[in-house]
C-alpha cells in the first residue's frame, strides 16, 4: 500500500519528504538514512516504530527545511497542497501537536461521568492504562492523521542519539501501548500540548466501500468537490482493496478543480497493520 501512496497522491513529492519505518520501502532500504530501524514488525513494536519515525523526522526537517510532520499509516490518502494551505495559519517554530484528541481517557475523567459519579454507559469500553496523563486528559486518536511542528521535533530530540531517544520515548508509557497513546504520553511528559484545530480535523474524513467503491458514486464525487475538500481520508476497506481505492481517488482527484501540485514538506509513515478503533473510551470519527 505504501508503494501505491508513493505513485498516487505522493507522486510529486521527493522520496526524502517521506519518513517510512520498516517494510520494503523503509528509509534505510531506500538509502535515505544510514541507520537501520531497531524495531521488529510485531504488533507490540508499534510504539518503537513511532519513536524511530519521530527521530528521523527531526533530522529530516533540518536537512530539507521542512516545517511539519504529518503522521499516518499506509491506509491514508492525503491531499498535500490542501494540507499545506490549512497549516499556513500556524507557526511551525512553536512546539505543537495538532490532532483528534480524546482516546485513552478513563470514564471517571470524562465530563459526562460527573467526576466518576455517573455509571458507565452501556457498551462503554474502558481503555487500557497507558500513562497517568493520557488516562486523565486523553490521547491522540491515531485513526486520523496527526501533525507535529518543526519546533516540537527539535525540542523533543535535542541532545539525543537515536538509541537514547527511542528509549526515552518508550519509557513514559506501559510496555506494548499503542503508538498513538505512547506518543501522547511522551508529548505530555515533555510539556507539549496536544490541541484540536476544528478547521483542520473536520476535514479528516473516513471512506468506506459505500462511499468510495466507484468514482461515479455521488457521495464520493461530492466529497472531492466541496469548497473545502478533505485533507486526509482514512480508507476503511479490506487491505487488498486499498491500492485500487487509492488509484480511483487519485484518478478522480486529478480532474478535480482543487487538486493543485502537492507541496506538503514532510509526511511520516509507519508500515503497520491498520489499528482497530474504540467506539467508547475514544472519539468516534464518524
Amino acid at each position: 500500500m505504501v508503494e501505491t501512496q508513493l505513485t498516487t497522491w505522493g507522486s510529486s513529492l521527493p522520496r526524502e519528504n517521506f519518513v517510512i519505518v520498516n517494510g520494503a520501502r523503509d528509509d534505510y532500504n531506500d538509502k535515505v538514512v544510514d541507520e537501520e530501524s531497531p524495531c521488529t514488525d510485531e504488533p507490540s513494536e508499534l510504539a518503537c516504530k513511532e519513536a524511530v519515525m519521530m527521530y528521523r523526522a527531526a533530522s529530516r526537517v533540518r536537512s530539507i527545511g521542512a516545517d511539519w510532520l504529518a503522521v499516518g499509516q499506509d491506509d491514508k490518502y492525503i491531499w498535500p497542497q490542501e494540507f499545506e494551505n490549512a497549516l499556513s495559519k500556524h507557526d511551525p517554530r512553536k512546539p505543537a501537536v495538532l490532532a483528534v484528541v480524546g482516546c485513552g481517557k478513563g470514564w471517571q475523567h470524562h465530563e459526562e461521568s460527573k467526576n466518576g459519579t455517573e455509571p458507565r454507559p452501556k457498551g462503554w469500553v474502558e481503555p487500557e492504562f497507558s500513562c497517568k496523563a493520557v488516562y486523565e486528559q486523553g490521547s491522540i486518536c491515531g485513526g486520523a492523521t496527526y501533525i507535529v511542528s518543526r519546533g516540537a521535533l527539535e525540542l523533543l530530540t535535542k541532545g539525543s542519539t537515536s538509541q537514547s531517544f527511542v528509549a526515552d520515548f518508550l519509557s513514559h508509557s506501559v510496555k506494548g501501548t499503542n503508538s498513538d497513546l505512547a506518543a501522547s504520553c511522551f508529548f505530555y511528559s515533555r510539556g507539549i500540548s496536544i490541541s484540536t484545530d476544528l478547521d483542520i480535523i473536520n476535514r479528516f474524513v473516513e471512506l468506506s466501500p459505500s462511499e468510495a467503491d466507484s468514482s461515479e458514486d455521488a457521495s464520493f464525487v461530492n466529497l472531492l468537490s466541496k469548497d473545502t475538500p478533505p485533507l486526509t481520508a482514512h480508507l476503511h476497506f479490506n487491505k487488498e482493496n486499498i491500492p485500487s481505492v487509492m488509484k480511483n481517488i487519485y484518478s478522480t482527484f486529478s480532474s478535480n478543480s482543487h487538486r493543485g501540485p502537492p507541496q506538503l514538506e514532510l509526511i511520516g509513515y509507519k508500515v503497520t497493520v491498520a489499528k482497530s478503533r474504540l467506539r467508547n473510551g475514544a472519539v468516534d470519527l464518524h
